[in-house]
């Protein structure tokens, strides 16, 4: 064709079409990277979603399986209008109390508990042992506790309601337990309790000792729970330990902080 006149040689319409199947190949690839991509983040999201109404389960049965939950939660309650499943076709399995998807790209883990112990986090508690690095933990109790409530602007922080719900059931949120600590020698002891007070009268509902939460064991009249006394408890260490423990308190699961 001669140069001027309207149109394109062969030559260029084979040359615009290369180019223009480079560019939707690459838009493909793209469109398919962002498919896995999107595909991987909604399974995680599903499994975590799992993991969290799992420990909701552990609450009403602790013998609930993890696996026998996985397949069929509609057993143990209703939790899901529509059961979460991979989108792109993986099957979850349970594997040492963490929630695995058979897909080949999705291998990030949600852990979910062993099977009968929950796994929970408390910000709370982070930031009051955040805190507490910064007193003279060689205090007291009372006394450690007081600079502890003055450092966090006069307030004890709450205990979140996902725990007291995992402990107490639905009855007792709103119940108004914050953290609290008793001395370091030896052992380390964060507790939960009533009021604003600086030692709460050493009552404890919630309790934490080496990375293990605990509830109090003690009722009133009417079987509602109340504070386990938890005075001393930062003494003892080994065997000694763990008979006080078993004697007001029961585990409730590992803890992260």
């Amino acid at each position: 064709m001669q140069r001027g006149s309207k149109g394109f040689t062969l030559v260029e319409l084979i040359v615009v079409i290369a180019i223009l199947s480079v560019l939707l190949g690459m838009a493909v690839l793209r469109i398919a990277s962002a498919r896995e991509d999107a595909d991987k983040k909604a399974c995680y999201t599903d499994r975590a979603l799992i993991a969290r109404t799992y420990q909701l389960a552990l609450i009403k049965n602790s013998s609930t399986s993890l696996q026998n939950f996985i397949d069929d939660p509609a057993i143990y309650g209703t939790y899901y209008s529509v059961k979460p499943t991979c989108p792109a076709g993986g099957t979850y399995t349970a594997i040492n109390g963490k929630i695995v998807c058979s897909h080949p790209e999705h291998d990030n883990e949600v852990s979910a508990g062993s099977g009968t112990t929950v796994e929970v986090t408390s910000n709370s508690l982070i930031l009051t042992i955040k805190a507490l690095a910064n007193l003279n933990t060689k205090d007291d109790g009372q006394a450690l506790n007081k600079s502890l409530k003055d450092a966090l602007n006069g307030e004890f922080l709450p205990v979140e309601e996902s725990i007291i719900e995992m402990a107490f059931g639905d009855k007792y949120k709103g119940s108004g337990l914050t953290w609290r600590t008793d001395t370091t020698r030896p052992t380390m002891i964060y507790f939960a309790g009533d009021g604003n007070s600086a030692h709460s009268n050493w009552n404890a509902y919630l309790l934490v000792v080496d990375g293990v939460l605990y509830k109090s064991n003690a009722t009133i009249g009417n079987g509602s729970a109340k504070g386990a006394g938890v005075a001393g408890l930062s003494g003892k260490t080994g065997t000694d330990l763990v008979a006080a423990l078993a004697k007001d308190f029961t585990v409730v699961g590992p803890i992260d902080y």
